[in-house]
């Protein structure tokens, strides 16, 4: 099955994904990468569409350490707060959550920008669109409370910035 993204407003969507050799690669060929498990991938451009599998679908939440755009802070409470908010939404114990990196080019400042983050990962047989929605709320809550111009999520292959 497939969702069309355009249904939730994103600021920004690519539905592919690319292992990449490092953060660094993965910012100056694709503008971005993100260290996961299995290891370091770029999102791509694809289609505007969301692939929902018949089962075995992962949703992600990415928690910055920074507060306004860039300054650094402590996270363990926006972190424990979206934990929480899965929890008693889901009752659920296929959460997992971990401390990565990510990437980004800066046209700004044109250099390589690395960032820590943690991610917020659920497993679901059963994706459905209020769960895309109980992550955009969580994503745009974080933007406000850490005052940041984004917050990704990512949707089996695919990345969204809320």
């Amino acid at each position: 099955m497939k969702l069309n993204s355009k249904k939730f407003n994103f600021n920004f969507f690519l539905g592919g994904v690319k292992k990449v050799q490092s953060l660094e690669s993965g910012a100056l060929e694709n503008g971005g990468a993100t260290k996961f498990e299995s290891g370091i991938y770029s999102n791509i451009e694809k289609d505007e569409y969301i692939n929902i599998n018949k089962e075995n679908n992962k949703i992600s939440l990415f928690v910055p350490d920074t507060i306004n755009v860039n300054n650094k802070t402590d996270n363990s409470k926006y972190i424990e707060f979206c934990i929480n908010q899965l929890q008693n939404l889901y009752n659920d114990v296929n959460l997992k959550y971990y401390n990565t990196q990510g990437s980004w080019y800066s046209e700004d400042l044109k250099k390589v920008v690395y960032d820590n983050i943690t991610i917020l990962t659920l497993q679901l047989n059963t994706l459905t669109e209020k769960d895309i929605e109980n992550f955009i709320d969580l994503a745009n809550w974080i933007k406000t409370e850490m005052h940041q111009e984004g917050v990704s999520i990512n949707i089996n292959d695919a990345l969204a910035i809320v």
